[in-house]
């Protein structure tokens, strides 16, 4: 599991992103990215990098969606992942965060089934110490929920099937504080569930039906947000 942190650890082959805005200046950086960092400010480019000995540097425009610098750390992770250890992405916003959300989720692997696997070297993801601790334990949190989504997703049924998958989610809920209710078989015939009863007629294994349900104890929206899956 690839962990994004503020404090380094000592990586001997480590990458180096630097979030550039129109208030930044070629003079505080050093004269070799010079004509990267101009282009930046300029406005005439978006992305940017120098290829270094033993590591890259990245330079990127800060005022973007955040779907942009998402992809932008997705071709980034696609660059460097082949022998990087850590990246340190330099700046003070909160779009760093975005940045290191497209590496992150790039990062994924399911090697479960492999049996020469071979994994990506990048571990760690450094933010400024500027950056909200809580938008990092936010971000760690989300990377963790997309990777156990993907793994069960990418699991066959003959390792998770219905029964398996709702134990899991229930385990899930105890360890994030979320409410889980499982319906068995007659639940669901009871409720006249005929589409999932009807699908469920091509698998040895019962239907179940799982509710995930979290209340946030200060929530300000009367309207909750239901998310409905077919899996």
């Amino acid at each position: 599991m690839i962990l994004v942190k503020q404090e380094a650890t000592n990586n001997e082959n480590s990458s180096c992103i630097y979030l550039i805005d129109k208030k930044s200046k070629s003079k505080d950086f050093d004269p070799q990215f010079s004509h990267s960092i101009a282009g930046i400010i300029a406005g005439t480019k978006k992305f940017d990098y120098l290829r270094l000995s033993n590591s890259f540097v990245f330079f990127v425009f800060d005022d973007q969606k955040p779907e942009e610098l998402r992809v932008i750390g997705s071709r980034i992770h696609d660059m460097i992942c082949a022998d990087c250890e850590a990246i340190l992405i330099s700046g003070k916003s909160k779009n760093s965060c975005f940045l290191a959300e497209g590496i992150a989720l790039t990062n994924y692997q399911f090697l479960k089934y492999l049996s020469k696997p071979k994994k990506h070297t990048l571990t760690e993801i450094i933010l400024s110490d500027e950056v909200e601790k809580e938008k990092i334990d936010e971000l760690n949190d989300t990377i963790k929920a997309v990777f156990w989504a993907r793994d069960a997703v990418n699991t066959p049924v003959s390792d998770l099937n219905a029964l398996q998958l709702a134990e899991a989610v229930v385990k899930l809920g105890e360890e994030a504080n979320f409410q889980v209710q499982v319906l068995e078989k007659t639940q669901i015939e009871s409720l006249k569930m005929g589409g999932l009863l009807a699908v469920n007629k091509g698998s040895i294994d019962p239907p179940t039906f799982t509710i995930a349900e979290y209340k946030h104890k200060k929530a300000i929206n009367k309207k909750p947000i239901v998310l409905v899956g077919k899996g």
